[in-house]
């Protein structure tokens, strides 16, 4: 939903956003607790919608609250409930997806880096969804760091401390019915889209294409 300067006071005020966690390098403002490092470091989020130069403070208060309040229900005891917990806050099927091709790629940036989110305003229900799926060119063994070039092991886990994930990650593949809903979505998109017959025929149309 269009976010005007005017929209300062709930509910106009609760969206839409589009956030990005990456490098520090544009406006925005680090996490409020750290990320998945061996130092208590903290990621950092980019203002993408409204632009930095558009949004105004009251917008900024807001937002920035209303992802500190994720970070802290997601560091709670009772993260996983159904009322209260993250089912109650983000749309699960985008981070289930999201998770999928990360995982799938093992790709080095996942999680950390060129990570888009959205928020909807409450009158469009007023979650957070990630996405879309962005910057992969050193995904799929294209990169010499990060396990790319172990098949095995998982691309979350990695624990990085100049960039490091949200710990959202860990806590979500925690909770038995997050990690029930990845093994069904995983399930039925191994029988259509990611097919390996699929996989291979696309493969190999692209070799074709790039000559």
């Amino acid at each position: 939903k269009k976010l005007e300067p005017s929209d300062e006071v709930f509910p106009d005020v609760t969206g839409g956003y589009i956030l990005k966690i990456d490098r520090s390098d544009e406006m925005g403002w680090f996490s409020h607790l750290p990320g998945h490092s061996s130092t208590n470091a903290k990621f950092y989020y980019q203002y993408i919608y409204p632009r930095d130069i558009d949004i105004n403070a009251s917008q900024k208060t807001y937002i920035q609250g209303f992802m500190s309040n994720f970070e802290i229900m997601m560091n709670s005891a009772g993260y996983a409930d159904v009322n209260s917990g993250y089912p109650s806050m983000i749309d699960v099927p985008s981070f289930v997806d999201y998770f999928i091709i990360n995982e799938l790629s093992k790709n080095v940036d996942a999680y950390k880096l060129s990570t888009y989110l959205y928020k909807d305003n409450i009158d469009q229900g007023g979650k957070l969804f990630i996405g879309p799926v962005w910057d992969y060119d050193i995904a799929w063994h294209n990169c010499n760091y990060g396990w790319s070039f172990d098949p095995t092991g998982w691309a979350y886990q990695l624990q990085v401390d100049d960039y490091p994930s949200p710990t959202w990650w860990i806590k979500l593949m925690s909770d038995p019915g997050f990690v029930n809903k990845v093994y069904c979505r995983w399930k039925e998109l191994r029988g259509h889209v990611l097919n390996i017959d699929r996989l291979n025929a696309y493969i190999d149309s692209s070799v074709a294409v790039i000559a």
